[in-house]
């Protein structure tokens, strides 16, 4: 009696089809607040934030270049100083963020808009 099919080469073929798929890993988070950010009033300042950290800060008819900034543990918040003061951006919808800067004693609050 002749055998048509090797036992080995049967278990390993019946075994490449009951090993499940590899499921594709989910893509890393980005920070929350990546993007331009703006007043939603009238006032001169935008954030620029990129994956590591704010790159570009005008503020008060001035640019200034952010320095220290660090993201929070879910990236929700960014807190960074530039000459002068210090600045902290929050998420607070989707689309919404709350820009706080301190500087010579002063505290401004703007409500801010991702472009």
């Amino acid at each position: 009696m002749t055998r048509l099919i090797d036992r080995r080469a049967f278990g390993f073929c019946c075994a490449g089809v009951f090993i499940p798929p590899s499921t594709p890993q989910p893509a890393p988070k980005q920070p929350a607040l990546q993007g331009e950010w703006s007043p939603s009033r009238d006032a001169t300042a935008q954030v620029t934030v990129a994956s590591y950290g704010a790159v570009g800060f005008f503020w008060g008819y001035d640019y200034f270049e952010p320095r220290r900034a660090r993201f929070s543990d879910d990236g929700g918040r960014l807190d960074f100083a530039f000459r002068g003061g210090k600045a902290t951006l929050t998420r607070t919808g989707p689309r919404t963020a709350l820009l706080v800067v301190e500087e010579g004693g002063n505290t401004t609050r703007l409500e801010m808009q991702r472009d």
